[in-house]
């Protein structure tokens, strides 16, 4: 929910109730308003509210996220989907930002108007989520121009620009691989941006007061743990925490080995560790290497990843790597799972509006496309099923590959609706998420193979869509990983 504080005294006061979740508060030019925009379960729309919550928020603009108030114009930018768009303060007339690059990366835009609304910054990325700043003038024809040159392959990423009150430059935050973050400000013209702060917390979202006098800023010194969780009795247990990042957890075929990969000073690199939090080994240490997304094959004698363009192999027991497949990047082929000499993948082209699923023989490069653009598969025990999910609509779905026969998953209310199905032991039961009543995520939940005995298991505190999975232990334990930001902090810097 949205919320106010006065800087000098008083306890902060909420003002926004919303059944659904509130985000991206802006303050309007005068003070008198906030808009933000509220995440509905399939979709997410702009309101307005008084700066105290005395009346009832407004309906601005439906479809649209991520709105932004100029400092001095009566305007706000907002986004829908990858497109950007300029609103009247009230939300009666709109008109979509001309000439925005178009690649396959799919950074959040994060836009920010200008003081005088003549000008968007937003972030582009050209793979992958990570991306840089760029700037785009409001009226039509305008042409975008990129004014950092970060190593976006090295996990350097730029976030939450914002201008500074006499529309000349831009601060912004820039993330680095190890999970820290800091600000910098650069001008609109281009050139070499300025490092505004030090130490080793992780600064974001930077906003300025329209004096130019004051800087906000958040401040965050997280833990990363993962936990499993007792389907029957609902208890907790965290095997593993770290302050490094711990990204997208897979397990193994027997359950009883997790890999992930965390970004470090020195690279991104692929770890393992066993299902009762023992036995953590760093699999990859090459320098500077970017060693992503790993998974298990068909058995614990190998972890697949991306290292570049390349998914590689790591044989464990002998620490051997070897590239699988070349000239393949983890933004276009996705959710790939690997049978023997077979690998599922799910492939997209954003700049095409085209998606699919397939299997590929690795040793002949034949390959069958499946009925269906399946995602987040896993294959069942015996190499036949590949089981997933479809986005739209958002369903469970087993594919028999052979056959090329794929099967939505239906309960008693009709098809069942989720997504990050996981097998359970005995391939009888299927572990899967779904957004809450309220749109937040996640609920864990099971159902039947055969869509009997569907029911809610538990919620998942502080799951994160873009760096958090589940799995299922040897055990018929539930594992994720997740981010315990209670020490999240806002601070203040004046100047004298």
């Amino acid at each position: 929910q949205v919320w106010v504080s006065n800087l000098q005294e008083g306890n902060p006061i909420q003002i926004t109730r919303d059944e659904l979740p509130a985000d991206s508060p802006s303050w309007s030019p005068d003070g008198g308003r906030i808009i933000y925009h509220r995440q509905g379960p399939t979709r997410v729309s702009v309101y307005s509210v008084d700066a105290l919550g005395t009346s009832p928020p407004r309906l601005l603009v439906e479809g649209a996220a991520d709105p932004s108030f100029a400092l001095q114009s009566d305007e706000f930018v907002f986004t829908r989907g990858r497109t950007i768009w300029v609103s009247s303060g009230d939300g009666s007339t709109v008109r979509e930002i001309e000439n925005l690059p178009v690649e396959q990366g799919f950074a959040d835009r994060m836009p920010a108007l200008s003081p005088d609304g003549s000008m968007v910054a937003f972030i582009h990325a050209a793979a992958g989520p990570v991306g840089n700043l760029w700037v785009v003038g409001t009226t039509p024809g305008a042409e975008p121009q990129q004014l950092t040159q970060y190593d976006t392959s090295e996990l350097q990423f730029v976030s939450s620009p914002t201008f500074t009150p006499d529309g000349r430059e831009i601060v912004f935050s820039v993330g680095e691989r190890n999970g820290r973050a800091g600000l910098w400000r650069v001008s609109v013209d281009g050139g070499d941006p300025v490092l505004l702060t030090t130490g080793s917390g992780s600064f974001n979202f930077p906003v300025i007061s329209a004096n130019g006098k004051r800087l906000a800023y958040t401040d965050r010194r997280p833990t990363s743990k993962i936990i499993v969780i007792d389907p029957d009795t609902r208890e907790r247990q965290t095997i593993y925490e770290s302050r490094l990042q711990i990204v997208l957890p897979t397990v193994s075929p027997s359950g009883r080995l997790i890999t992930f990969f965390s970004p470090m000073s020195n690279g991104a690199h692929v770890m393992t560790i066993a299902t009762d939090g023992r036995s953590l080994r760093q699999r990859t240490s090459n320098d500077r290497g970017m060693n992503t997304l790993p998974f298990f094959g068909d058995d614990e004698e190998a972890i697949y990843y991306f290292a570049g363009n390349s998914l590689t192999r790591q044989h464990l027991s002998e620490g051997r790597t070897e590239v699988v497949v070349d000239n393949i990047h983890w933004s276009t082929h996705n959710w790939n799972a690997v049978y023997q000499d077979r690998i599922a993948y799910h492939e997209i082209d954003r700049t095409e509006s085209m998606q699919r699923a397939a299997v590929q023989n690795l040793a002949d490069g034949t390959e069958v496309e499946l009925p269906v653009p399946l995602e987040g598969m896993t294959w069942s025990r015996d190499g036949r099923e590949l089981l997933g999910f479809t986005r739209n609509p958002m369903q469970i779905v087993i594919c028999e590959v052979a056959g090329q026969q794929c099967e939505t998953i239906s309960g008693v209310d009709g098809p069942v609706g989720g997504y990050l199905p996981r097998w359970s032991r005995d391939e009888q039961r299927i572990f899967y998420l779904r957004s809450s009543d309220t749109g937040d995520c996640c609920d864990l939940r099971v159902v039947g193979r055969d869509g009997s005995d569907g029911r809610l298991l538990t919620h998942l505190d502080n799951f994160d869509t873009n760096s958090s999975f589940i799995g299922v232990t040897d055990e018929d334990a539930v594992f994720y990983n997740m981010v315990d930001a209670a020490n999240d902090e806002i601070w203040l810097v004046a100047e004298d």
